[in-house]
């Protein structure tokens, strides 16, 4: 159908009519580098589909993340209580997602971390504190136990 719709159509339904028209016209037609109808080899496919998982499984995927530029103390803020990440994400965007009691952490869709949702003011883990400090500059010899006393005093900022 090689017309223009100028006019032809008022209302939403009109544009479904019309776009069923040309779906069925390019479905049926001949494909030039197949030599096959593009229904024939939808059908065939709709073989080997599977079905959809549940309503619940499905509302899993379906949510708004929380997007957060991660700023140099390598902590994102959710509802006023602050979370670490890797320190390597420092000035990156990660989406936060809070599901049964937790914080899920992502970066370009992959899982950083899960942290649990916490009182305390600030939540850094071992790791990301520890690893962090090396980037410091900080003695070799004396990062485990500055980690340590350091997350202890945070510990007491409730």
């Amino acid at each position: 159908m090689a017309a223009t719709y100028n006019y032809e159509f008022v209302t939403e339904e009109d544009i479904i009519r019309i776009l069923d028209v040309i779906t069925k016209q390019c479905n049926n037609k001949v494909n030039d580098t197949t030599n096959i109808k593009p229904i024939l080899l939808f059908n065939k496919e709709k073989e080997h589909l599977r079905p959809l998982p549940s309503k619940e499984v499905l509302n899993d995927y379906m949510y708004d993340l929380i997007q957060f530029k991660v700023p140099n103390t390598f902590l994102v803020r959710y509802r006023g209580i602050e979370y670490s990440v890797p320190h390597n994400y420092i000035n990156k965007v990660v989406s936060l997602k809070e599901l049964n009691n937790e914080l899920y952490i992502y970066h370009n869709r992959n899982l950083i971390i899960k942290h649990k949702i916490s009182k305390q003011k600030i939540n850094y883990t071992y790791e990301h504190y520890k690893s962090a400090m090396e980037t410091k500059g900080i003695d070799k010899d004396s990062i485990e136990e500055q980690t340590i006393k350091n997350l202890e005093m945070l510990g007491r900022l409730n």
